[in-house]
């Protein structure tokens, strides 16, 4: 494939990238004389790895395109709210918890750049809280779900 077409067909450089690099580790070099070892890995397993690297950077795209349209949504939802209670009940913060471990790194993004109450849900998705002291403030609670997860 020339790579001027890359832009013409909108492939994403990272599929390339991986194809190249899975390609490149196809072959594997007994001796300097060039003679191949017999475990070269298959056309169709090549196809696997690549299937499968795809589906996992579309998943990872997908969650983060589907948690920021609920973060989204939630900040605009409760941004006048001051009870907790009305905070957690949101329809979108209910549905980042419900995606679990899979948005904690979009949590901790969001955390770090800005405390917020979404740090609650790092509470409910582990079952747990970071500090049992009740005078903890949402900013302390954001830096220690993050020095911990990180």
């Amino acid at each position: 494939m020339q790579l001027n077409n890359i832009k013409t067909r909108k492939l994403i450089p990272l599929t390339i990238s991986g194809g190249i690099i899975v390609s490149a580790f196809a072959f594997s070099y007994g001796s300097l004389d060039g003679s191949v070892i017999d475990n070269v890995i298959s056309s169709s397993s090549i196809s696997n790895i690549i299937q499968h690297t795809d589906d996992k950077i579309y998943s990872h795209f997908s969650v983060k395109s589907r948690f920021d349209q609920r973060f989204t949504a939630w900040k605009k939802n409760t941004m006048f709210m001051s009870f907790a209670e009305q905070i957690v009940n949101d329809k979108n913060f209910q549905d980042i918890v419900s995606m679990g471990e899979d948005v904690v790194p979009f949590i901790l993004e969001e955390i770090t750049r800005e405390p917020s109450p979404l740090v609650w849900s790092l509470n409910l998705i582990f079952n747990k809280t970071i500090s049992n002291n009740p005078a903890t403030t949402i900013e302390q609670a954001c830096k220690l779900w993050v020095k911990m997860l990180s």
